[in-house]
């Protein structure tokens, strides 16, 4: 069990650190985390997310949010969240509720008590 929880917090530091990285325009650090989100990782399509969202040469706010609703499929139920979140308050965003229900139902099918709830005050 200590070793499942290494490694997770091992690839946890290694996608902080790619995040970081492709913020400031590293292009391998960029493709890193393509490619872990193109094999279905939820947290590699978080960490890319984060370096579209942050101010700088790849700022793109459509295509993280995109990329949030990918982790969010890939069971990322903190990316359901984020997304529809973020489609809610249409602050980086158009608001979207429609879009923003289906990520709150998906988060809470995976477990996530605040998807559950904040979904439930959508009518």
């Amino acid at each position: 069990m200590g070793f499942l929880r290494w490694r997770a917090a091992e690839q946890r530091r290694v996608l902080d650190d790619r995040s970081a990285r492709c913020k400031n325009d590293d292009a391998a650090a960029c493709d890193f985390l393509r490619s872990a989100c193109l094999k279905r990782s939820g947290d590699g399509c978080v960490a890319l997310s984060d370096a579209y969202f942050a101010s700088g040469p790849n700022h793109d706010v459509r295509e993280g949010l995109r990329l949030l609703g990918e982790a969010c499929t890939y069971r990322s139920a903190a990316a359901c969240l984020r997304g529809a979140k973020l489609q809610l308050s249409g602050d980086a965003v158009p608001k979207n509720p429609i879009e923003a229900r289906s990520l709150l139902e998906r988060g809470c099918e995976l477990g996530d008590r605040e998807a559950c709830s904040l979904r439930g005050t959508l009518h």
